[in-house]
C-alpha cells in the first residue's frame, strides 16, 4: 500500500478590494483550506472585520513527494467566501 494520497491544495486568501492574494499556503485538501480561512475569518483579523471583501482561492496543487508545483493560471476557483455562502450547506 502507497503512503501517496495525491497532490495538495496551494491557496490564496484572495482580498477583493485590494485585488492582491496573500502568501501562498498549502493544505490536505479543500476542506483543511476551509477550516484554517475560517479560522481567519473567526479571529481578529482584517478578514474577520470585512468578511466580504476576502474568498479563498485554490490555485494550484503540490506533489509533497517530489515537490513539483503546477499552477491553475487563469483556472483557480473559489473554495469558499469570507461571508458563509448560502449555497455551501456547511
Amino acid at each position: 500500500m502507497s503512503d501517496s494520497f495525491g497532490p495538495e491544495g496551494v491557496y490564496t486568501i484572495w482580498d477583493r478590494k485590494a485585488e492582491s492574494g496573500s502568501p501562498v499556503f498549502q493544505a490536505r485538501n479543500d476542506n483543511v483550506a476551509k477550516r484554517l480561512f475560517r479560522s481567519s475569518v473567526l479571529a481578529e483579523t482584517v478578514v474577520a472585520e470585512n468578511p466580504e471583501d476576502f474568498e479563498l482561492r485554490r490555485i494550484g496543487d503540490i506533489w509533497p513527494e517530489d515537490t513539483k508545483m503546477y499552477g491553475y493560471g487563469d483556472d483557480w476557483k473559489v473554495v469558499a467566501f469570507g461571508k458563509e455562502d448560502p449555497a455551501d450547506g456547511e
